[in-house]
């Protein structure tokens, strides 16, 4: 079933600045709302204002940006969801059943047609009355595809990986199996650099373009610039630490402070400035705090990321920037500024 995912933000803008459908969807369940920030105290009240903005599928959660998904809530703030909505027996039709057949041997001409550092693709000719294929890894099977569908990705693998096999199976109405048809696969290793590679920027004037290989998927990419930080100490902006130890005894930890993001996609890439309060030897957590001063395009061709970033009008240092990637895949923050450290101060 297709749902439409059409608000998701913070528990204030969903409070000011939600924007509602022209049309009112014949099943709320075709409607998903996703509001993070939400304090424990307003989670009844967010749940009825969802349900009046006709929204069939709600999730709220307590976690903040840069990225909401990465925590869950404490258990108080789950009974609390849990009390806010009321129960019932959801609304499935229970499954049908299946009386087909996963035949082995067909198609007869499955093959490895290309993988890269997380994913291996398979494709295959057409089964005249397939019902549909369903593809096994490692003797598990791992998905399945409509009769129509004659290639298959098979992702979130670990780089490097040798040795795994993959079979297509097809599903028909009736019949027997055959003689099973297994294809070996493996992914790509990772150079030196790890997931991101090829980092680099130029620029000309008061333009500067940023590019990185990201090699595997991420949720997240951004792109952050710093300035000219004062001494340590009193430096202001966005800490990102580093997960590099140093210094004599080697148990320095140092950080990167940033003051400008970039992040969006290829439809939209927003630019914002730091706007928080936090400065080196604050004794408080730093705000997720950022205004919109514009747009900053990004491009995606294949592996390779451009950001292309307007500098006038900002105190943005080309040089102090930093690449962050989250999501799916473990962090990786590419430090290419200055890095600081308390022991300095």
């Amino acid at each position: 079933m297709d749902t439409l995912l059409t608000f998701e933000n913070s528990y204030e803008a969903y409070q000011s600045e939600y924007t509602p459908n022209d049309w009112t969807p014949k099943d709320p369940r075709k409607i998903w709302h996703i509001i993070f920030q939400v304090p424990q105290g307003q989670i009844a009240g967010v749940a009825a204002l969802a349900s009046s903005r006709h929204a069939g599928f709600v999730e709220i959660t307590d976690d903040t940006q840069p990225n909401p998904y990465d925590n869950l809530p404490n258990e108080a703030y789950m009974q609390a969801l849990i009390g806010a909505v009321a129960g019932g027996k959801p609304r499935a039709a229970d499954p049908a059943t299946f009386s087909g057949s996963y035949v082995a041997g067909l198609p007869a001409d499955a093959a490895v047609s290309s993988s890269d550092y997380s994913s291996v693709t398979l494709t295959w000719s057409s089964v005249g009355s397939a019902l549909g294929y369903a593809v096994y890894k490692n003797g598990v099977r791992v998905v399945e595809l409509p009769p129509f569908m004659t290639r298959a990705t098979i992702a979130m693998l670990e780089p490097g990986t040798s040795g795994m096999t993959f079979e297509v199976r097809t599903i028909l109405a009736t019949g027997s199996g055959g003689q099973s048809r297994s294809l070996s696969g493996s992914t790509k290793s990772l150079p030196s650099t790890g997931t991101v590679s090829n980092v680099g920027f130029t620029t000309d004037g008061n333009t500067a373009t940023y590019k990185a290989d990201v090699l595997v998927p991420y949720g997240f990419v951004r792109l952050f610039l710093g300035i000219k930080q004062p001494d340590p100490g009193i430096g202001r902006g966005w800490p990102i630490h580093s997960p590099a130890l140093g210094g004599p005894s080697g148990e320095t930890a140092f950080h990167q402070i940033v003051n400008y993001l970039v992040e969006g996609n290829s439809f939209y890439s927003g630019f914002s400035k730091y706007t928080g309060t936090w400065y080196e030897l604050s004794p408080d957590n730093a705000e997720w705090s950022w205004e919109s001063i514009g747009t900053a395009p990004q491009t995606q061709n294949g592996y390779t990321y451009t950001w292309t970033v307007p500098l006038a009008g900002t105190d943005a240092v080309a040089s102090e920037y930093l690449i962050q990637c989250q999501g799916y895949a473990p962090l990786n923050n590419v430090f290419k500024g200055t890095l600081r450290h308390y022991g300095s101060v």
